[in-house]
């Protein structure tokens, strides 16, 4: 039913064949249209990648993507800055796990080397190298982020580590079954102050994808 302000002459919602709309503040009314959704194959693996960004995003958001974003985009919330750097992602037709992004930024990226995940102990195990920085003291805050992408489940873990130095078999807590993919991510973070202002910098993310199994 549509909606008329004989004040401002507005019209909302459908009338007949036609329909009530706004464009820069003017009012216009155009024929409705039944919007198209063919539902491709290829959609449906688009949305399930967005699907994949979204449930990590959501789940990391108030623990690692708010509080360990560098704060360079000043119109960006760190949400929206996770579903951007992951465009290339979502808009693939093959979902390759490996290619998921947490953070992008000038900080020197750690060598994610090994990851398992074994259902009936519900534990993840990531075994990652930080770089040598540049820089005195050399420690990292590092953000690691598993998820489960068959179920939509995501955790995350932050630490310091030195760099050059391997932490091995980090463990993680993480629900799965025998066959469930799970994304690995891992990425450093550093702050340092020049001239009174605190600089804060994300590494690039490396990204491990491993397949639930027993040991």
């Amino acid at each position: 039913m549509a909606i008329t302000s004989l004040i401002s002459g507005e019209i909302r919602n459908k009338v007949g064949g036609m329909v009530g709309a706004k464009w820069k503040g003017k009012n216009y009314v155009r024929a409705y249209v039944i919007p198209k959704n063919p539902n491709t194959a290829n959609q449906q693996l688009v949305r399930g990648n967005f699907k994949i960004v979204s449930e990590i995003g959501s789940q990391i958001n108030p623990f690692v993507l708010k509080p360990y974003t560098a704060k360079t985009f000043k119109n960006m919330s760190p949400m929206n800055r996770f579903t951007q750097l992951n465009t290339a992602f979502i808009q693939a037709v093959t979902a390759d796990l490996t290619k998921l992004v947490l953070f992008s930024g000038s900080a020197l990226a750690a060598t994610a080397s090994a990851g398992s995940a074994v259902p009936s102990t519900g534990i993840v195990k990531v075994t990652f190298t930080p770089p040598v920085q540049l820089v005195t003291p050399d420690v990292y805050k590092y953000a690691v982020v598993v998820a489960n992408t068959t179920t939509g489940v995501a955790t995350s873990k932050i630490d310091t580590a030195v760099g050059g130095t391997p932490v091995t078999a980090l463990e993680i807590s993480l629900p799965s079954t025998i066959g469930d993919k799970i994304a690995i991510m891992v990425a450093m973070y550093t702050e340092s102050t020049v001239d009174g202002q605190l600089v804060k910098a994300n590494s690039n993310t490396s990204t491990l994808s491993v397949v639930a199994a027993e040991a």
